[in-house]
Order: C-alpha cells, then sequence, then structure tokens
C-alpha cells in the first residue's frame, strides 16, 4: 500500500543520491574501510590468539602469511614502480592507446591487490602488538601493579 502512495519512492532516492557531492561518497568510503579495517583486526587478533593457545607454532603460520601478503602485494603492483607516471614521462614513440593502457593496468592493480593490503594491514597490525607484550609486557605489568 505504501508503494502505491509514492510510486516515485525509488526516483527520489536516486535523485538524492545523485545529489550527494563526491566529497561524501569517499567519505563514506573510507569510514567503511576504517570499519572494515578494525573488524579485520578484532577477528585476526581472536584468531591468532586461539590458535597460539592451542598451537605453540601457530605464530609461524601467521608470520608466513604477512609475508606471502606483503611479497604479493608489492610484486603484483610491479614494486610500485608505476606510481607517479604520467603520459608526459612515457616515451614519445609508445603509441597514445598504450600509454593510456599502461596506465589504466597500473590503476586496475591497485584496485585488484587492494584485499591484500585490507588484510596485511591487521595482520601487521596484530603481529607487532604480540611481538610488543612479548618483549615489554613483563614491566609493564609490574609498573601497574607497583601503582
Amino acid at each position: 500500500m505504501a508503494n502505491r502512495d509514492r510510486p516515485y519512492k525509488n526516483a527520489e532516492r536516486r535523485a538524492a543520491e545523485a545529489r550527494l557531492g563526491e566529497a561524501d561518497r569517499e567519505r563514506r568510503k573510507r569510514l567503511r574501510t576504517i570499519l572494515l579495517l578494525l573488524a579485520e583486526t578484532v577477528a585476526i587478533a581472536l584468531l591468532y590468539h586461539l590458535a597460539c593457545g592451542f598451537y605453540p607454532y601457530a605464530f609461524l603460520g601467521f608470520y608466513a602469511a604477512a609475508i606471502a601478503l606483503g611479497f604479493g602485494y608489492v610484486f603484483s603492483n610491479y614494486a610500485f614502480t608505476r606510481n607517479g607516471v604520467t603520459l608526459d614521462m612515457l616515451p614519445p614513440t609508445m603509441p597514445l592507446e598504450d600509454k593510456k593502457r599502461y596506465l589504466a593496468e597500473r590503476d586496475t592493480r591497485k584496485e585488484k591487490t587492494r584485499w591484500m593490503l585490507m588484510l596485511l594491514i591487521p595482520l601487521l597490525f596484530v603481529i607487532g602488538l604480540d611481538i610488543l607484550v612479548l618483549f615489554w609486557g613483563e614491566p609493564v605489568i609490574k609498573f601497574f601493579r607497583s601503582l
């Protein structure tokens, strides 16, 4: 019944979305990325500590995953040798279509490998936090217990 009263509901929504500025879309995308990173960090931390509780050498698997993701990201993006390259920097003998394809491939590779970075950042954070606790955990606990 509600849809009969407002037959242009979807059109109104599309028009409202079109009015949203590019800045609002970028802000929402950044917020979604930050929330996803936080959720992944919590999930990886839980998985890391559960796995290390049951299997003493499970941390080696997490280290190997971090190394594999890091190398995979760097090698998939050609070690970032294409960063900062513009059309003017490419050789003049190269046809314009090839130049555009070269730069478009760089951008598509960055988007395709974004998932690696989204897993690598929380994984490195959890591993780094674990290493900090390993080396500085006892002195910090002693300090707070003495207060």
